[in-house]
């Protein structure tokens, strides 16, 4: 009717405006009755007639078995897999656990795809909305994919609801808190970053059934394959924050092996470490020097010296026993932060093992001193005297062990002494001619025996010696002392090595040994903050696409 509408403009200029508006409406060409007989008009309608239970839609057929059956040309011929598209949204990180190396998400999972069967008229419909919504409760009743994440532990449902588009487009959305395996590395912990997987795969479709897609259909919106609300706060907790997601279709061994496509999500979490900066360190230095400043004290006062490595070897024990409860059981060494409170732990340990080492010094030379102090002092006066008689020797009072040690000393000093006398007695009786024997000159000759007992003349006896044992301060030390102590004296009674030699060293070891080994530490941990050990993004790119568009 084109010559109509050359004169609708005339005739509406001259009417009112709800007059003009009826007659816009009548002349309106309308869908008629017969085109949408049969067509659903409403969301129930659209159950009822095409996939409720009274319908006589299959929901074990999935759409391209249906589509060949329908054609009969083609039902020699494999179909084609069906197209099927994740996308995912996640709105908040509810917490970390590394100990059991899981980690709980909560996320918006949204499954696209076509089904020809659900292709109807919209223009039956009244209004302008072409997305029916259905509760997915009502799911079961449609063919649809069983997409599901393989590293999920434990899912808790939120909501399930499903739209169906006019031109048979599928749009699943589920809100699920999820509870996800996480293969955790804490080498640099606390600067640590966690690589954790989100894995999408079809568990019941190989990969001949269904193709999968990350984002959405073309034309459907925004395609990112990953969602987050710009305006929304970081998604993060007290101490972990997801600083990137990546998303990519993985090509591995595995989906070779499974004959199914995987779509594989990238989570980077990266842990916040001020609570360890600024709380476990710092005590642990703290400790440390507490322990050094022990050196400073008498090494007489014991309790003092050893209450101060004790507490501070506890505290530490039992800051590494609070961070290995947090982690799995694992070696120590695989930790950074494990290292360096062992680190010092073995310092602490090496001031109380510095103190038993001066204390049993301290306690020779004072035993020593003490019980021999004033014999050592008349030994000094007796040799200083010119003819010392034997009762001005310095008497020594000695306990049963040591005089028994003295005694085994000083009679192998008189035996050796007698040994000797004997000898030379007899080397001189052989050199010397006996008086009246015709070999000594000037001699009258012998008178003649008739016996022989008269012509044997028996050698002269040595002269009995009389030892005098004098003890000499080295004799009194040598004995007293058991057979470790020696290690620590000479032969001449004095100490090799004193006790305030040993303090006076550690003082200014200690520190130095200790800031060395903290240096090999950072050294070993390089940049705390760049993202050590996993991938993290350094170029500021943002964290996922926002969901406007």
């Amino acid at each position: 009717m084109p010559h109509l509408a050359a004169l609708l403009p005339p005739l509406l200029s001259g009417l009112p405006l709800h007059s003009a508006a009826l007659l816009l409406l009548a002349l309106t060409p309308s869908t008629s009755a017969s085109e949408c007989s049969g067509s659903p008009q409403s969301p129930s309608e659209i159950r009822e007639l095409l996939f409720g239970p009274d319908s006589s839609y299959r929901p074990e057929d999935r759409p391209g078995i249906w589509r060949a059956r329908q054609n009969s040309s083609a039902t020699r011929h494999t179909p084609p897999p069906e197209d099927v598209w994740v996308q995912v949204q996640f709105t908040s990180l509810d917490e970390v656990d590394t100990r059991r190396g899981q980690y709980e998400v909560e996320v918006w999972i949204r499954v696209i795809w076509f089904d020809p069967r659900l292709v109807h008229n919209e223009t039956c419909f009244h209004g302008s909305d072409t997305d029916h919504a259905f509760k997915g409760a009502h799911l079961p009743e449609l063919w649809s994919p069983a997409i599901g994440v393989e590293e999920l532990v434990d899912l808790e449902l939120q909501h399930s609801n499903f739209w169906v588009n006019y031109d048979g487009r599928v749009w699943w959305t589920r809100t699920a808190r999820l509870t996800l395996r996480c293969d955790m590395c804490f080498e640099f912990m606390p600067y640590d970053t966690q690589q954790c997987f989100m894995v999408f795969t079809s568990f019941k479709e190989g990969a001949d059934e269904v193709s999968l897609h990350f984002g959405r259909p073309p034309g459907a919106g925004n395609a990112a394959p990953v969602l987050c609300d710009a305006s929304a706060p970081p998604i993060s907790t007290s101490e972990w924050s997801v600083v990137s997601v990546d998303a990519e279709m993985l090509e591995d061994d595995l989906r070779s092996a499974l004959a199914q496509e995987r779509l594989g999500v990238e989570i980077h979490l990266k842990r916040d470490p001020r609570f360890y900066e600024s709380i476990v360190m710092p005590v642990a230095h703290l400790l440390v020097v507490v322990a050094w400043s022990s050196f400073f004290i008498a090494r007489s006062a014991a309790p003092a010296r050893v209450s101060m490595t004790v507490i501070s070897f506890l505290s530490l024990n039992g800051m590494i026993f609070t961070v290995l409860s947090s982690l799995p059981r694992l070696g120590g060494g695989g930790v950074w932060l494990l290292r360096f409170l062992t680190v010092s732990l073995f310092f602490v340990a090496g001031s109380a093992i510095e103190y038993i080492i001066v204390n049993y010094l301290f306690r020779i030379e004072a035993r020593v001193t003490a019980q021999y102090g004033e014999q050592q002092a008349a030994q000094r006066s007796a040799r200083k005297a010119t003819a010392p008689s034997p009762s001005s020797s310095p008497r020594v009072e000695l306990t049963a062990t040591a005089q028994r040690r003295l005694d085994r000393r000083m009679s192998t000093k008189a035996a050796h002494l007698v040994a000797k006398s004997e000898k030379s007695h007899r080397q001189n009786h052989a050199e010397t001619p006996v008086a009246g024997s015709a070999d000594a000159p000037g001699a009258a000759p012998a008178p003649s025996t008739s016996t022989t007992a008269d012509t044997h003349h028996e050698p002269p006896s040595p002269p009995r010696l009389s030892i005098q044992r004098e003890v000499s301060v080295s004799d009194v030390t040598w004995a007293a002392l058991g057979p470790v102590d020696r290690l620590m004296f000479s032969r001449r009674g004095r100490m090799k090595l004193h006790d305030q030699h040993v303090d006076i060293f550690f003082r200014a070891a200690f520190p130095l040994a200790y800031v060395l080994a903290l240096l090999v530490l950072y050294v070993q941990l390089g940049d705390p903050r760049g993202g050590i050990g996993c991938k993290d993004r350094e170029n500021g790119d943002a964290v996922c696409s926002s969901p406007s568009g």
